[in-house]
């Protein structure tokens, strides 16, 4: 399976930290959060992965060079000073990316130990353009939030919602599984999303979305909240790295 990781962020809420180092490089458990999540797509069968960099991508790519320390053979798209959005940076990576089969997108900056390969199988055994990874959380406020039918499908997603008014508690991690057929639906010129530009215009086109929640633990580390938290959870061992 192939990948496209998501690494261009500036992580401006992180600062100070991140006025030194990309938000990729912050470290969890002694390991820059990147590291992690590599290692987690080696540990479910992603060989291949376009990493797709801007701030600070220099430091990005000196530290992880081709993937040979973490078994994930790696290439490196660069952004334009102007972001592209999660959507056209997946677009941008087609050419790298090359592949007929499904692929993982995934960002670089969320600890997670999310099961890989039951969200995969899940995707093969189901008729959407895409599946989404979703995760269970306490407070949806400041999350993609979705409502899901019974067997899976996507009914209506809400971005951000104010506290008290989600329809849910299901929260889009931003890592998806998708088939090669979703680049045609991404506006090729200018910055493009994937929670607020492409899957409103699936949706609005009846084309399938599927949510799947496979379990395991997932934290953004967006804020200093965020990555004491995760920090914390590493230290307790309710976040497990993958068994090399």
């Amino acid at each position: 399976m192939k990948a496209v990781v998501m690494a261009g962020g500036v992580g401006s809420r992180l600062r100070p930290i991140t006025d030194d180092i990309p938000k990729p490089l912050v470290p969890i458990d002694g390991t820059p959060v990147m590291g992690h999540v590599l290692e987690l797509m080696r540990h479910h069968g992603v060989t291949d992965a376009v990493v797709t960099v801007r701030y600070r991508a220099d430091q990005i790519i000196d530290h992880f060079g081709d993937g040979d320390g973490v078994g994930v053979k790696l290439t490196y798209l660069r952004e334009r000073e102007q972001p592209l959005g999660t959507a056209g940076a997946v677009y941008a990576a087609r050419h790298l990316l090359d592949t007929d089969e499904p692929f993982l997108v995934i960002s670089s900056d969320a600890l997670t130990d999310i099961d890989l390969t039951r969200l995969a199988r899940f995707h093969a055994t189901h008729p959407g353009i895409a599946t989404l990874c979703l995760t269970e959380v306490e407070d949806p406020t400041g999350l993609g939030v979705v409502e899901l039918a019974p067997d899976g499908e996507i009914r209506r997603f809400v971005e951000k919602p104010a506290p008290g008014t989600a329809p849910s508690n299901t929260a889009n991690t931003g890592i998806y599984l998708m088939d090669p057929r979703i680049l045609r639906w991404i506006t090729p010129h200018g910055a493009c999303d994937w929670a607020t530009d492409v899957f409103p215009r699936l949706m609005t086109a009846r084309q399938p979305l599927y949510g799947c929640t496979p379990g395991g633990y997932w934290r953004d580390i967006g804020t200093h909240q965020q990555l004491a938290m995760a920090r914390g959870d590493a230290v307790r061992g309710t976040w497990r790295p993958p068994v090399r």
